[in-house]
């Protein structure tokens, strides 16, 4: 109900809104566009490894990780310390993603949000096959190519090592879509590239989102799944 108010105001008002009420409107987006696997591919109950889950990823902020049962792995000590205090994850774990191990389909879902980024080619492919193996279905994105991380919070290790196409994540075995809208709409740090009129420029990348979803080689961002149907499960073993 706010997100539609904020998105009344921006049509009528053109771009009297603060930061918080745009925030409310990029979190609707994140949920409902960005991050649609998390609400289409898993369900209640499920058990979810998070990998590179940071300070407020999108399971956070959507609210779906109320009805799931989610193990966190992330390198900065002070986001895992938060986590294992706030009750949100069933455990958070202080580890390199890289070096992790767990058994096979010890998860329903593994997700991977906007993580592959930061840690080199090698480690990123190893990566790859090795959440196959995890999970049952596995959700990814990352940006188009390569882009600047913005570090944050002190933490040194938000820094990008790598750029993914969408043709590297389907050698993989990956299913790849577009999102984020058209890439050139975009800054690196994912923001639209222009804000006034707000309700022109939303609309457009909006639209766009629509039509990169089947052209992901276009978007700023790549939406890769996998589920480990019989067929697939015979590829990997």
């Amino acid at each position: 109900m706010r997100t539609l108010k904020y998105l009344l105001c921006a049509l009528l008002l053109g771009d009297a809104f603060n930061r918080d009420q745009y925030t409310v409107i990029k979190d609707f987006y994140n949920t409902y566009f960005f991050g649609r696997p998390l609400r289409t591919i898993t369900k209640a109950g499920d058990r979810v490894l998070e990998l590179g889950c940071g300070k407020d990823s999108l399971l956070i902020r959507s609210g779906i990780i109320k009805n799931l049962r989610v193990t966190g792995v992330d390198i900065f000590e002070p986001y895992v310390k938060l986590h294992n205090s706030d009750g949100l994850y069933e455990s958070c774990i202080l580890a390199d993603i890289t070096k992790i191990d767990f058994q096979p389909n010890q998860f329903d879902t593994v997700v991977c949000m906007d993580v592959l980024e930061h840690i080199t080619k090698d480690e990123g492919a190893k990566l790859l096959d090795k959440m196959k193996i995890w999970g049952r279905k596995v959700i990814i994105t990352t940006p188009n190519g390569t882009v600047p991380g913005i570090p944050s919070d002190g933490n040194v290790y938000q820094g990008h090592q790598s750029g993914w196409t969408a043709k590297e994540l389907e050698a993989h075995g990956y299913t790849v879509r577009g999102t984020s809208g058209w890439r050139a709409l975009r800054k690196p740090d994912s923001q639209l590239r222009h804000l006034h009129p707000f309700v022109f420029w939303a609309s457009l990348s909006l639209v766009s989102d629509l039509i990169v979803y089947f052209i992901p080689d276009k978007a700023f961002h790549l939406q890769a799944t996998y589920e480990n149907t019989a067929k697939n499960l015979e590829r990997t073993m």
